[in-house]
């Protein structure tokens, strides 16, 4: 059937900063995977970058596909793509294609013969995708989604919709799978009320830290010994493969000079704003570095309180209709706020309730180019220089803490840098002492070295010896570490303090500052177990039992002095908490699911034959 109108419209309304960012897209595939580490073209290779089950093929177009959906996803959504974002895209769609992969091969015979054209239009009528909702003969004069002219585009017989059903039939899988989560899953409201206190409540208080590698003990580390272990072990000598890496962190910021430019752009723009040289609208066009917002003269809708960052509602809900306000400064950047209109609302048991109109203008405060420039040539220059001293080396050159991480399973993130599966892949290929690119995650660059691999299999005991020595000394150096903690609460009971015990044993003692449950111990980093017992425990004054960290150490702790959570604001924030358990107990479900049968499907990931041109398929990845 020849393509209708609508459907060229379709098309071309999509706009060109989708058809760029395509462009972009192969463009820099084109450099990175068709080109290996050396600089010279890869060899020429199957045009498959992953398998799922028995010869269930992942091939670059669905890569393609998927990378290019979520760059637009962030676009309508009014988010930027930096080179940060981007390694996160990445990441993502490869999971999306895999993760669809596992979905058709569990389902797609049973839905195909389920799934029929009433089907398919009730979908595309109870729930139009986001991407059909932005288009524009589907948007009203204000620029929201128009469900009653959509209806009429929907029913209308002479309109194309072939391609659109397609694209929506292939997606009924997924929403199925969601919504038979959805009706498993709800929240209470004393869930809700535990997280407001879990998440507002603070405290402070000290510990005892027992993680010394060198407490004596005695451990056969003799050649017969290991070989002995070996012998009665070799079948389950492994619990779970891993990956130890060592990692240069270096943060991505702005100068002082990059704020300063930010600054000066947020006066200049404020000062027209009141002198009334330039309308609010046509500045937050031009200037909104909230894209989604931008495109609608600022405008973010109505709010009341308990719904915004503090920074931000403290300003917008002293305003009145019309008024703009001065900048305010954010986690987020600058924000210039107008209250666009007021209103008092009553819900259904009376209460009142004051919501307010608000667009603003946000100027983000991130780094420029001579400073980003600056910061990809100073991690490529440590990068080199791990590569040929080791990175405890160049740590100490460029003035630079060293951080070792906990064991990394082969597909799981990678603690304090995220999930980076492709450097796991590279890390299982190359081995101890390999290093890979730079990594681009979380506002900072990672320049990281192999420390270990641990296979799922040791072949012999020549390669597995010095696996036991380790296991063994690890488990005699638990022992005693809990035999310690153990000995330490004795005495804290009986009276000593814990400065005194942490000299008496050889404990590490220190003290918390004031945190809530998510904040890091100063000079510890984020230790959930001390964080958990400073809000777990009864009173000031009460020691927690032992507990055992995620690398073998223990702590004590003592609450010194909490500071519970202000109650009185729980009721304005109750919803949009409900929700949000409401929506993680959703994903968890969601990502619980599918690692489960991750575990069950042979997953292979060939990514590293693009990326690096290496022939050899890697190891199956399934746990």
């Amino acid at each position: 059937m020849a393509q209708s109108v609508f459907m060229k419209k379709l098309r071309d309304s999509m706009g060109i900063i989708f058809f760029i960012v395509a462009l972009l897209f192969v463009g820099m595939m084109v450099f990175q995977w068709g080109m290996n580490i050396t600089g010279k073209s890869r060899p020429k290779v199957e045009n498959v970058i992953g398998e799922v089950g028995e010869g269930d093929k992942i091939d670059y177009q669905q890569y393609s596909r998927e990378y290019q959906a979520e760059l637009q996803n962030l676009y309508d959504r009014g988010q930027s793509v930096d080179d940060f974002a981007a390694s996160d895209i990445r990441e993502q769609a490869w999971h999306a294609v895999v993760n669809r992969a596992i979905l058709k091969h569990q389902f797609e015979k049973k839905l195909a013969a389920t799934a029929t054209g009433k089907e398919i239009y009730q979908a595309l009528k109870r729930n139009p995708p986001d991407w059909l909702r932005q288009q524009p003969q589907f948007l009203d004069s204000t620029g929201n989604f128009d469900y009653q002219k959509y209806l009429q585009f929907l029913n209308n017989p002479d309109v194309d919709w072939a391609p659109v059903e397609r694209a929506v039939a292939a997606n009924l899988p997924y929403q199925k799978l969601q919504e038979l989560i959805s009706t498993m899953t709800f929240v209470t409201m004393p869930e809700a009320m535990d997280q407001y206190v879990f998440e507002n409540t603070v405290a402070r208080g000290e510990f005892l830290l027992f993680d010394s590698d060198t407490y004596h003990i005695q451990v056969d580390t003799s050649e017969a010994a290991l070989r002995k272990y070996y012998e009665t072990h070799k079948d389950s000598l492994v619990e779970k493969p891993y990956i130890v890496y060592k990692y240069i962190q270096i943060p991505y910021l702005p100068s002082s000079q990059d704020s300063a430019e930010v600054k000066t752009d947020v006066d200049t723009v404020y000062t027209k704003l009141k002198s009334g040289e330039e309308s609010f609208e046509d500045m937050a066009e031009a200037y909104s570095q909230d894209l989604a917002s931008a495109r609608n003269g600022g405008d973010i809708g109505w709010y009341g309180r308990g719904q915004l960052i503090p920074e931000f509602e403290e300003v917008a809900t002293k305003l009145d209709s019309g008024q703009i306000s001065e900048p305010v400064l954010s986690r987020f950047g600058w924000h210039i706020i107008k209250c666009l209109g007021k209103k008092v609302v009553t819900d259904s048991t009376g209460k009142t309730d004051t919501l307010w109109h608000l667009a603003h203008i946000l100027f983000k405060i991130e780094p420029g180019y001579e400073t980003s420039d600056s910061l990809d040539k100073l991690a490529e220059e440590i990068r080199e220089y791990t590569k040929e001293h080791g990175i405890d080396e160049a740590a100490k050159k460029f003035g630079l803490e060293v951080v070792t991480t906990p064991e990394v399973g082969y597909d799981e993130a990678i603690p304090g840098v995220g999930l980076r599966t492709l450097v796991n892949q590279f890390a299982i290929k190359h081995g101890p002492g390999a290093v890979p690119e730079v990594v681009k995650s979380n506002g900072a660059y990672f320049v990281m070295q192999v420390v270990e691999v641990v296979p799922p299999k040791f072949n012999s005991f020549e390669e597995a010896k010095g696996f036991i020595k380790k296991k063994l000394i690890k488990q005699a150096l638990r022992k005693k570490r809990r035999e310690l903690a153990e000995l330490a609460l004795e005495k804290i009971r009986s009276g000593e303090s814990f400065q005194q015990v942490a000299q008496e044993l050889g404990a590490t003692y220190d003290t918390t500052g004031w945190v809530g449950a998510f904040d890091p111990i100063p000079g510890y980093g984020y230790r959930p177990w001390i964080n958990g017992a400073l809000l777990g425990l009864p009173a000031p004054g009460a020691v927690s039992p032992p507990l055992e960290g995620s690398d073998g150490e223990f702590y004590i702790v003592k609450l010194l002095e909490r500071k519970d959570a202000d109650m009185s604001k729980f009721a304005d924030q109750q919803n949009q908490l409900r929700q949000n358990i409401f929506q993680a107990k959703r994903q968890n479900a969601y990502d619980q699911w599918f690692a489960n049968l991750r575990r069950q499907i042979p997953i292979k990931d060939f990514r590293l034959k693009y990326l690096y041109g290496e022939e050899e398929t890697p190891a199956d990845t399934t746990q």
